[in-house]
């Protein structure tokens, strides 16, 4: 973080020569839970606490002046992750994140972004999980991603990004 007490994320070169330099996110909220697509085409966050509110922002970077904030499920998401092939960012609450979660909260839901679908920040198909998401992946061939929860493991069909499919 800097003085400001903002969180700032850094560059930092592969061959770890050199200091670490600030990278500019287009934000006045604090910036927290940073993906970087592959290939840097996306960065997806998480806005710090605005109004008593977390919400999720998106930005190209040298493309977009400004982030789009991105309409998600009616609750906090607080991790966004970024499939391998960059094509879709899930966001999702891990619940050993949270300090003491309440026992009946089960932040069983996910918000399911296209990253190549312009509308994608208006429109975010929410799906239901299970109970406790812990861990978050993909399959690349057919589309897929994993939710591990208390209760298993669910596998959500991402082949028609409009309409994701919960398969079990």
């Amino acid at each position: 973080s800097d003085q400001s007490r903002r969180t700032l994320p850094y560059t930092v070169r592969a061959d770890g020569s050199g200091k670490p330099v600030p990278f500019a996110v287009p934000d006045t909220a604090q910036v927290d839970e940073i993906e970087l697509a592959p290939g840097g085409a996306w960065i997806v966050y998480r806005r710090g606490t605005v109004n008593g509110n977390r919400r999720l922002a998106m930005f190209r970077p040298g493309v977009d002046s400004t982030p789009t904030e991105i309409s998600t499920g009616r609750f906090d998401e607080y991790a966004p992750t970024i499939s391998p092939d960059g094509r879709f960012a899930i966001a999702w609450t891990d619940v050993t994140r949270v300090t003491r979660p309440d026992v009946i909260e089960g932040f069983q839901q996910i918000s399911i972004i296209d990253l190549e679908d312009a509308t994608a920040p208006t429109r975010v198909p929410v799906r239901t999980v299970g109970f406790r998401p812990s861990s978050l992946t993909f399959a690349a061939n057919p589309p897929r991603a994993f939710a591990v929860t208390e209760d298993g493991i669910t596998v959500v069909d991402l082949s028609t990004p409009r309409d994701p499919r919960v398969l079990r």
